[in-house]
């Protein structure tokens, strides 16, 4: 992968993120690890477990935003940080993933802030023929 993530600065009360990749799907993995930095640091850590993602939408950006909630709604119903996405394919306005992470722990994880939902506000996905760029805000 030869993408990457960075917090975007002077957002008032929510929090977001840029994501870049040499493609979409690159860009998409990107950004999930973004979200996941935002949430919990699980690096170093043992990751066994994986949750597989299989989303339709009508368009690439709630293919995102989709994408993002579902990753948001594992870690509020079932505690389960994401550490990394192994796997993502995107065809036809349909997504399938898979996550590898962990159960929150207390006495070894660190939840960095509680991540509400990815919005629609400021999304952007920008495609060249370089790399895409993808601007993305939660809720926080």
């Amino acid at each position: 992968m030869s993408g990457g993530f960075r917090e975007l600065e002077n957002i008032t009360a929510d929090v977001g993120i840029e994501a870049w990749g040499l493609g979409l799907e690159d860009a998409f993995v990107s950004t999930v690890h973004g979200l996941a930095s935002l949430i919990s640091d699980l690096s170093g850590g043992n990751q066994p477990l994986t949750r597989k993602i299989r989303i339709e939408a009508g368009s690439l950006p709630s293919l995102l935003v989709q994408l993002l909630n579902e990753i948001i709604y594992l870690e509020d119903t079932e505690s389960f940080l994401p550490g990394k996405i192994t796997h993502l394919k995107i065809r036809n306005n349909h997504l399938d993933a898979t996550l590898t992470g962990a159960i929150f722990d207390p006495e070894i994880h660190t939840l960095n802030a509680h991540i509400k939902a990815a919005t629609y506000h400021g999304l952007e996905i920008n495609q060249s023929s370089e790399r895409v760029t993808i601007k993305v805000i939660f809720d926080v």
